[in-house]
């Protein structure tokens, strides 16, 4: 398999800009969904495992981004064999993860599948297979698992970052429609800003 060589931090930042703000708030979406539902299940949340809380955080992320991006001109939401990812200009491809702490990086199986996206090739829909820039957008969790302490897009060759994570925990709102937010004390917890939201059917790839 060749490896292509992925798009600067600069060109992946400017291809990403318009929707910055939308990741942000799907991840902060998530996790208030995530709260709300864990709140209604009968016993203590610490008898929901790790594994459990992060297959959850992703299923609700997903949702999330295809209410957020379908529709959305310039973006193509797909399903590759279970596999949500967003395909920006058909320059970027981005999934999402949970990032493993500082650092970062994920956890992923080595299959096929995981082997193609850091390889930076993807066969999209109708395309043949060809060399796109794959990004991973993904949250840490603080100390205590009680909030989103980082948001994050990467970039990945190999495992190691081939250039510095953009930072999304901050972005600035310019839109005006509110969205669910989060009631907390907690200072660690990123605030979400505000964005109308937009309907259609997934496209499926498999």
């Amino acid at each position: 398999m060749t490896v292509s060589k992925p798009l600067d931090r600069d060109r992946c930042r400017e291809l990403l800009a318009p929707h910055l703000q939308d990741l942000q708030e799907i991840f902060l979406t998530a996790w208030t969904r995530w709260q709300n539902w864990v709140a209604e299940v009968p016993g203590s949340p610490n008898d929901v495992s790790t594994r459990s809380r992060a297959s959850s955080l992703h299923d609700f992320i997903a949702a999330a981004a295809e209410t957020r991006f379908l529709g959305t001109p310039g973006v193509t939401v797909a399903r590759k064999r279970g596999l949500l990812v967003l395909r920006f200009n058909d320059k970027l491809v981005l999934r999402f993860k949970k990032f493993r702490g500082k650092s970062l990086k994920t956890s992923s199986n080595a299959t096929q599948q995981t082997l193609t996206f850091d390889a930076h090739q993807l066969e999209l829909a109708d395309m043949a297979v060809q060399p796109v820039t794959h990004l991973t957008a993904g949250y840490r969790l603080n100390d205590l698992a009680t909030a989103m302490s980082q948001l994050a897009v990467t970039c990945s060759v190999d495992g190691d970052h081939y250039w510095a994570p953009i930072d999304i925990s901050e972005i600035a709102s310019v839109h005006t429609a509110p969205i669910t937010s989060v009631t907390t004390t907690d200072p660690t917890v990123i605030k979400p800003g505000v964005r109308s939201t937009r309907r259609r059917r997934v496209e499926d790839t498999e």
